[in-house]
């Protein structure tokens, strides 16, 4: 049996640029995200 390598070949890469959002939520949902926040950390 012959394994052969496959190349992955990506395209050129978007042009990306930071964006700074701001939102306003509950107390609750706020102590929701800094808990997810903290288990990805």
């Amino acid at each position: 049996m012959s394994t052969s390598a496959h190349k992955l070949r990506l395209g050129p890469l978007l042009k990306t640029e930071n964006v700074k959002l701001t939102f306003a939520c509950t107390a609750a949902l706020e102590a929701e995200l800094e808990r997810y926040a903290a288990m990805q950390a």
